[in-house]
């Protein structure tokens, strides 16, 4: 059978659109846009509300997309809201995808792990669709990341305390999850090796890597930016939770600034930044010397990337992080922990530098590095942006991802 790809109709489900304040919601935003020039696409999300208000709508998000996309709210949570959101959108998705996957006449459903929204249609109601899984982490590497970060109970995030109290449930909703799965891509070859060697059940396991914008995040993003830092800026963009590396850093930035004083670190991520300033405040850390920007919204993100001269991931867990490759794109001098997948984009002295997990004293000798040799700094971040937009491009892997669902259909 023959399918014309823009005829194919295709629902990605998922917990995290606009606004998006995690990788899966930046890869769906992503893909999304990639695809919509490929297939009649559907989203199904979650509408997010501040203050009583939808802060994107379903009609602005359709008028951010050119009107390409449908998109479909099957339930709504506070922007505050970090883990039980996905649960509301499990038991709304039991409720009304059935229905609204006939009333779409959708041919494949694109669901995202580890939200599985559609995991009681799935394990409990058995409903019935061609469908494709994006395998972003799994629930045992975010619990090791949280467990390895020398981090208390009560320093963690929201979500990561319930994932670390829960853990055992949820590990056995996984494996449920993936047993009653067909087709699967991951957005790394490190993350396919993990899931063969964990899950020996797993078959149909495809790698379509993410992907970066480039002609969004580059250098010239930086003209006309609402930011204004006087000394070279130290970015770490993600959320604020152990896994992501955040004590690392700043246990770091004291031995940084006793070398170098003129440098500022910008934190930008949602999660609560009162507890991680006390900490600073311990550590003797002038006030000065950093601001946490909290969320900040999608399209002001490249320039916030363009004003960086060092981007830091300290990550104790990652898959291929999409905020490394958004970095490298603004030819940002990237040190990030040698972890999960991040080799396969940074390059160590090529490209980026690579540390030891967890090791603060190398990590700080790393940024200590960069700020002193501008001329290696330039280098790096010009080799990053070349390299990226040699391999990681979100209009190849929408290509990939719209071949798979030919021949998933067929």
């Amino acid at each position: 059978m023959v399918i014309v790809m823009d005829s194919i109709k295709v629902g990605l489900l998922t917990s995290e659109f606009l606004p998006n304040w995690g990788g899966v919601g930046t890869y769906c935003i992503e893909m999304a846009k990639a695809l919509s020039n490929l297939v009649d696409l559907h989203v199904i999300t979650v509408g997010r509300v501040n203050k009583g208000q939808l802060v994107y709508s379903e009609k602005a998000i359709r008028s951010l997309f050119s009107e390409k996309i449908g998109v479909n709210f099957l339930a709504t949570s506070s922007m505050e809201d970090t883990f039980l959101y996905n649960a509301k959108m499990q038991l709304s998705v039991a409720k009304r995808l059935p229905k609204l996957m006939r009333e779409l006449h959708l041919d494949v459903l694109h669901t995202n792990f580890p939200h599985m929204s559609d995991i009681l249609l799935r394990v409990v109601r058995n409903v019935a669709l061609p469908s494709i899984t994006t395998l972003h982490t799994t629930i045992s590497g975010q619990r090791q990341g949280t467990v390895s970060s020398r981090t208390s109970f009560m320093e963690h995030e929201y979500s990561e305390k319930w994932t670390v109290l829960l853990y055992p449930l949820i590990r056995i909703a996984e494996e449920l999850y993936l047993r009653n799965s067909e087709n699967f891509a991951t957005v790394s070859n490190w993350m396919k090796l993990q899931i063969q060697q964990r899950y020996p059940f797993v078959r149909n396991l495809h790698v379509v890597y993410n992907g970066v914008d480039t002609s969004r995040f580059s250098p010239e993003a930086r003209r006309g930016a609402p930011f204004q830092f006087s000394d070279p800026v130290i970015l770490f963009s993600s959320r604020l939770t152990a896994a992501k590396g955040v004590k690392i850093l700043m246990k770091a930035m004291p031995m940084i600034l006793r070398q170098n004083r003129d440098v500022h670190f910008v934190f930008s991520g949602a999660g609560q930044s009162k507890p991680w300033a006390r900490l600073l405040g311990k550590l003797g850390v002038d006030e000065r010397r950093y601001t946490f920007l909290g969320w900040l919204d999608y399209e002001l993100l490249p320039a916030l990337y363009a004003e960086a001269d060092i981007f830091v991931a300290p990550s104790l867990y990652e898959n291929l992080p999409i905020r490394i490759l958004e970095a490298m794109a603004s030819e940002c001098a990237v040190v990030a922990s040698d972890v999960g997948a991040v080799s396969e984009a940074v390059e160590n002295g090529r490209n980026g530098m690579l540390v030891e997990p967890g090791n603060d004293k190398e990590f700080s000798e790393s940024v200590l590095v960069l700020l002193e040799d501008e001329d290696l700094r330039k280098k790096l971040g010009k080799n990053a942006r070349k390299s990226v937009s040699e391999k990681f491009s979100w209009s190849k892997s929408a290509q990939k991802m719209a071949g798979i669902y030919q021949s998933i259909i067929a």
